[in-house]
């Protein structure tokens, strides 16, 4: 149990590194490139992948459609600083995306079912 509170440590962490990241790139100014939000955004990633797989490993749970579904949401989670950057006039739009991808990896990470199909 140690190891899997470790890996979901990791995974919080990963997440905060990546919301912070878009929080950063939605609100920054025109003087800002953006290089370190970058690298935060994928070390925020990073850490989820890691936090989550560790998790996944330590549950022994196999291959489920949420994970699959999670597995979406985090690559969804990825390619939105493509659009957050090449939008920059749709911050309110950008920011309830997240928000709902944020939404729906805790909802499946927290009850790990498809039951609201």
């Amino acid at each position: 149990m140690e190891k899997y509170l470790i890996y979901k440590y990791i995974h919080l962490i990963g997440m905060m590194l990546t919301f912070f990241s878009y929080g950063m790139l939605l609100y920054r100014d025109k003087l800002n490139k953006g290089k370190g939000i970058a690298i935060t955004h994928g070390i925020g990633l990073f850490l989820i992948l890691l936090g989550g797989g560790g998790m996944h490993a330590v549950m022994k749970l196999g291959m489920q459609p949420w994970v699959i579904i999670k597995g979406v949401l985090w690559l969804l989670l990825g390619a939105m600083i493509v659009w957050v950057k090449r939008k920059p006039d749709q911050k309110t739009f950008s920011m309830w995306i997240l928000i709902s991808i944020g939404a729906m990896a805790a909802y499946f990470g927290i009850f790990k079912n498809l039951h609201f199909l």
